[in-house]
């Protein structure tokens, strides 16, 4: 499940929401653990910069300041390099993403219209469900059409 952080005409980058890894989030942010979304591990946000980290966040007060940048309802981006007090907002919740997806100028499109994507309606509890290893199915399940049936396929459908 990939959501869309930007989309111009340079290009898209996104993160890819349901890949957990082992690594705790305290591991490399002992001071951002205890904001931590559960499970409270850092995510592999996708294939391009995998050394890059990308921190995303709720706030209930979801204002512009120096180290958070609004994108939707109450969540936002945060600035790892500063320290959570300096933030600007509180924060209720904290999840980290390793690397991104990217697309080059119309390349996402190509492959939409290719059919290798399927586009969904969204829900910003999709950015820091607890369970993110049900996060495929239930984006499907949301969806009208041909795509909800595709929550009810096994994941391993040879194995069937």
């Amino acid at each position: 499940v990939v959501w869309l952080l930007e989309h111009t005409e340079d290009g898209a980058l996104g993160l890819v929401l349901n890949r957990p890894t082992d690594t705790p989030i305290e591991d490399p942010l002992p001071e951002w653990a205890s904001l931590a979304s559960d499970p409270g591990v850092l995510f592999a946000g996708g294939p391009v910069a995998r050394g890059a980290a990308i921190c995303l966040a709720r706030s209930p007060e979801p204002e512009e300041s120096e180290g958070f940048t609004p994108i939707v309802d109450d969540i936002g981006t945060v600035d790892l390099a500063r320290s959570p007090e300096s933030i600007g907002v509180p924060l209720s919740g904290v999840r980290v993403f390793l690397g991104y997806a990217g697309w080059g100028a119309e390349q996402l499109e190509q492959e939409i219209e290719a059919g290798a994507w399927l586009t969904a309606v969204h829900s910003t509890s999709d950015l820091l469900t607890p369970k993110p290893d049900l996060l495929w199915r239930k984006v499907l399940r949301r969806q009208q059409g041909p795509a909800r049936m595709l929550a009810l396929y096994p994941s391993a459908p040879m194995l069937n």
